[in-house]
């Protein structure tokens, strides 16, 4: 079992640490890049702690690059600390929203068995005699995912992919910064410590193709994490919107 280093690390409620005994985490981003940016710190914090962490890619490019970014995003979450990274890839076109609205069930569909099997596997759900899925006591996954404020209908689809294809989830919405609107209001934000800021600067070094064409705005990141930190009388932090079932209320 493991919870959430609460006074030291994480400023994060309480019932957090209720429902977050299995350790498991599944990071659910639109494009490789943006989980670093915006909850790379935290993801590194969750693996130090213990947690198992999948991540699911709900996009990827249509070009010849497209492996060159899966390259890129293993190298990555390599730097976070998963070794041998477990990813999933739903391989949608990048920016054609279609593939979403078009076909909006099917997607669901994917990630739901993709979820699914992860929990299974990890032993998050069980299955009744008659096909029924329940969840074991106190075992809940949480979901990192972007918000669905940013101003990227790739980020507004997969949250809403998560938010009707889960239900019993924690969810931690995160901003990415080239990205996040004036809506994006946070309820959560995690301390960063400075060696963890190195991981996540790290990790975010490996999306070379994205640094050269300008995508990973260090400054304005650098900026968000120090704005973030002085509000906690802390030096950086990281700040998401936690809800719970998918619901727009934060819990309460």
């Amino acid at each position: 079992m493991f919870t959430l280093d609460l006074p030291n690390r994480l400023i994060i409620r309480e019932q957090i640490i209720k429902y977050a005994l299995n350790g498991l985490a599944i990071v659910v981003s639109p494009h490789q890049d943006d989980e670093s940016i915006g909850m790379g710190g935290t993801i590194s914090l969750l693996i130090k702690q213990g947690f198992t962490v999948f991540y699911i890619f709900t996009t990827i490019e249509s070009t010849d690059e497209a492996d060159f970014r899966k390259d890129e995003a293993e190298a990555a979450i390599s730097e976070l600390g998963l070794p041998v990274p477990k990813i999933y890839y739903l391989d949608f076109v990048d920016g054609d929203s279609k593939i979403f609205t078009l076909n909006f069930s099917e997607s669901v569909g994917k990630l739901k068995k993709i979820i699914r099997d992860i929990e299974l596997t990890n032993k998050v759900i069980e299955v009744e005699e008659n096909g029924k899925e329940i969840l074991i006591h106190n075992k809940h996954t949480i979901i990192l995912t972007t918000s669905r404020h940013d101003a990227h209908r790739d980020h507004e689809e997969t949250f809403n992919m998560i938010k009707n294809g889960t239900r019993k989830k924690i969810i931690l919405e995160f901003p990415v910064v080239n990205h996040m609107s004036s809506s994006f209001i946070h309820n959560t934000l995690i301390e960063i410590p400075d060696d963890v800021y190195d991981t996540k600067k790290k990790a975010l070094a490996q999306y070379v193709g994205e640094d050269n064409k300008g995508r990973i705005m260090w400054e304005d990141i650098e900026a968000f994490m120090l704005e973030n930190g002085n509000l906690i009388g802390r030096k950086r932090a990281e700040s998401c919107f936690i809800s719970w079932y998918g619901h727009l209320k934060p819990i309460n």
